[in-house]
């Protein structure tokens, strides 16, 4: 397996900065990954925030103990979405460019082949 190939796939399948951390672009990796986890972690504690607010909305307790209905999953699925779609968005932008920029910059620093 190439170069190019192997750090595009360290990006894309395991960590986003793998990558750039394989092509010896350690800062910028390091620099990715931390960003990558902070905006992970980001979405996960907004949409835990977003369903305990649900949970514990006072209609969700007048039925207490209740159960997580298809409609109530629906909702906080739909709303989770909504809210939070600029994160997302912004996570699998990041993900994309550490892809190709892992791929390129080891592209680059390959030998050409004799022609």
């Amino acid at each position: 397996m190439k170069g190019a190939t192997r750090a595009a796939l360290l990006s894309g399948l395991i960590l986003p900065g793998l990558g750039q951390y394989y092509n010896h672009e350690r800062l910028k990796g390091v620099v990715i990954m931390t960003v990558t986890v902070l905006l992970v972690g980001a979405l996960g504690w907004r949409i835990f925030f977003l369903v305990y607010h649900t949970l514990w909305a006072p209609e969700i307790l007048e039925r207490f103990p209740f159960s997580l209905t298809p409609q109530l999953v629906e909702r906080l699925h739909r709303q989770a979405y909504a809210r939070n779609w600029w994160l997302l968005s912004l996570i699998v932008a990041l993900w994309l460019f550490s892809i190709v920029d892992a791929y390129r910059m080891a592209r680059k620093g390959e030998p050409t082949p004799a022609h």
